[in-house]
């Protein structure tokens, strides 16, 4: 049987619960270990990065795809992985993941890289309405919780 996006996402979320789970935090303990211990340094940077990243999309300066993706990796690194509020950002990250951003891009084709471009401009096109808000209200809490 085949399965849908929202059977794929019922499969990420139950993993995610897993990872955090006392069982599996056993299994790969310094990982979560390392994350849940975060120096208030280091979580500075990150909060930083973050609302500098959520800024540069509200603004436009950056791409959704890649403001996705920013925001999907602070979402862990905070421990934020269950919080509603970067749920859209983990969404695009997981469903855009095959685009090239960033350094790879030197490695693919021309013809290869404009197909994809446009993909991804088409895919940004579609989430922008929904992604403006999001980004203000994570921005708005970041900033009111500062973890």
């Amino acid at each position: 049987m085949l399965r849908g996006k929202s059977s794929n996402y019922a499969i990420k979320r139950d993993l995610r619960a897993y990872m955090a789970s006392k069982f599996c935090t056993m299994r790969v303990g310094p990982l979560f270990w390392l994350l849940a211990r975060m120096d208030n340094e280091t979580q500075s940077e990150v909060l930083t990065s973050l609302t500098e990243t959520l800024e540069q999309l509200l603004e436009s300066r950056i791409g959704i795809v890649e403001a996705s993706r920013l925001i999907a990796a602070a979402s862990h690194s905070l421990n934020q992985s269950n919080n509603p509020l970067f749920s859209v950002f983990v969404g695009v990250d997981s469903d855009t993941i095959h685009f090239p951003l960033g350094h790879v891009r030197q490695h693919w084709a021309p013809d290869a890289l404009a197909r994809y471009d446009s993909e991804r401009e088409t895919e940004e096109q579609n989430l922008k309405p929904f992604v403006p808000q999001a980004a203000a209200e994570l921005l708005a809490w970041v900033r009111a919780n500062a973890l």
